[in-house]
């Protein structure tokens, strides 16, 4: 595809792009908690893999952005890793790259969505252009170890991500099904969503101090669940499957997060988490499922964002609620958010009807 200007088109990106699109993250994507994006073999095996990636390619300038499809043989995709060189943004890169990947998931019978950094409101808007809808935001969701902003050095801090989507379900179901839910969670949950409007101010000393890097923060998980001797398996490097007898937790250590997979022995979950470094777990369910949901409130988990979502091709798509629980300076470590009017009043109106329901 090519663009307005015609010394640059989006092709899909090659194995011998990787030492570009390294060096592109790293002057992108600072402090990106994955810090195999920065590493040209990563990238290279990846591509080589199957990985989905397309590129903004000038004839003049070289790689100028990339995207990255997730695939796999689930219905979801996500839109992912959105990023343009700083020195050609607002050229509609991200827009043109979000709309392709968008139209490449469609063509192959899956639903394309989008966890999009609250922070960054051109990223936002690719998304919107792409045809995705804003349904909440996810505080804290990932870390990102280096906020640069001009010449401020901001550090590192817990992102909000803006869960944005094609799957078109209707907010009646989600309302419908909350309904069935105790009031007090239903405000909860009503209450959860108008404060990640309004993230607290972080505290950057406390942060500095606990989320020193992707690699130190990462050590420091991989050493505190080895101490534990629990059951786990190693996904990737940075991704450890943890068991607890018959619940299960996918821990993302340089991210200092985890989700839950198998929603069992929560409270032993709870526990190890927070003595592992964890900032945040996270459970997502069904929101018609009312014993989960009452396992969940029963375990002093806290809905705080919603989202449509389909788990398998075979079975419904469903409204699902994100229940989280924090330890460890996750309130202090909130990075600000700057949103598109367009994805405010989206997630305050959806709130409204909500807080209707109490």
């Amino acid at each position: 595809m090519s663009l307005e200007n015609p010394n640059h088109q989006i092709r899909p990106a090659l194995p011998n792009d990787a030492f570009q699109l390294a060096a592109l993250a790293k002057i992108g994507i600072p402090g990106y908690p994955f810090e195999s994006v920065y590493n040209p073999e990563s990238v290279a095996d990846a591509i080589l893999n199957g990985e989905i990636r397309l590129v903004v390619d000038s004839r003049d300038l070289g790689i100028l952005a990339t995207a990255v499809l997730g695939y796999s043989e689930e219905p979801m995709s996500e839109i992912k890793r959105v990023l343009v060189n700083p020195c050609a943004r607002k050229n509609g890169f991200a827009k043109h790259l979000s709309a392709e990947l968008f139209q490449i998931a469609s063509d192959r019978q899956r639903i394309p969505w989008a966890d999009v950094r609250g922070d960054q409101i051109g990223m936002q808007r690719a998304a919107l252009y792409a045809g995705l809808i804003p349904i909440s935001l996810e505080t804290g969701k990932h870390v990102v170890y280096n906020h640069i902003y001009g010449n401020d050095d901001l550090g590192p801090g817990r992102e909000t991500m803006v869960h944005m989507t094609s799957l078109n379900l209707t907010q009646n179901d989600l309302y419908s099904a909350l309904t069935q839910w105790p009031k007090e969670t239903v405000r909860t949950l009503a209450k959860n969503l108008a404060e990640s409007l309004n993230p607290a101010p972080k505290n950057c000393d406390s942060v500095r101090a606990y989320l020193t890097s992707a690699k130190e923060v990462k050590q420091r998980i991989a050493l505190n669940l080895e101490l534990i001797q629990l059951k786990h398996a190693s996904i990737t490097e940075d991704i450890e499957q943890v068991s607890v007898e018959n619940g299960e937790i996918i821990m993302i250590k340089p991210d200092a997060s985890g989700f839950i997979t198998k929603p069992n022995q929560l409270a032993r979950i709870s526990k190890i988490s927070s003595e592992i470094g964890l900032q945040i777990i996270t459970a997502y369910c069904n929101a018609d499922d009312l014993e989960t949901v009452s396992d969940l409130i029963n375990s002093d988990f806290s809905p705080a964002m919603i989202r449509p979502w389909k788990n398998t091709h075979s079975s419904p798509a469903k409204w699902q609620v994100g229940f989280r629980l924090t330890f460890n300076h996750y309130d202090e470590s909130l990075h600000h958010i700057h949103l598109d009017p367009a994805v405010s009043d989206k997630i305050r109106d959806i709130t409204s009807h909500i807080l209707d329901l109490c």
